[in-house]
């Protein structure tokens, strides 16, 4: 992957500070996306008949996806199918 950042600002930036930067911002983003998924689940709770909740179908899915990219390991591989 190419350093973007460093060609855009004419600086050089080391192969370890690139990962720590990209490292921190991956860590943030799943602390949203744990704060709001949390917070799914309080409103689905207020309301437990309502299916519109359940479009976390498409979000589960694409999870193994995302896994996948910083293990090696095959996105079919991290969650068992279901029967």
């Amino acid at each position: 992957m190419k350093n973007t950042k460093a060609q855009a600002t004419g600086t050089k930036q080391t192969a370890a500070e690139c990962y720590a930067e990209r490292f921190a911002e991956s860590q943030d983003l799943l602390k949203r996306i744990a704060s709001r998924l949390e917070q799914h689940k309080e409103d689905q709770a207020q309301e437990p008949a309502n299916w519109g909740y359940a479009e976390l179908a498409k979000l589960t899915s694409q999870w193994p996806i995302a896994a996948s990219s910083t293990s090696g390991t095959p996105s079919q591989e991290w969650f068992p199918s279901t029967p």
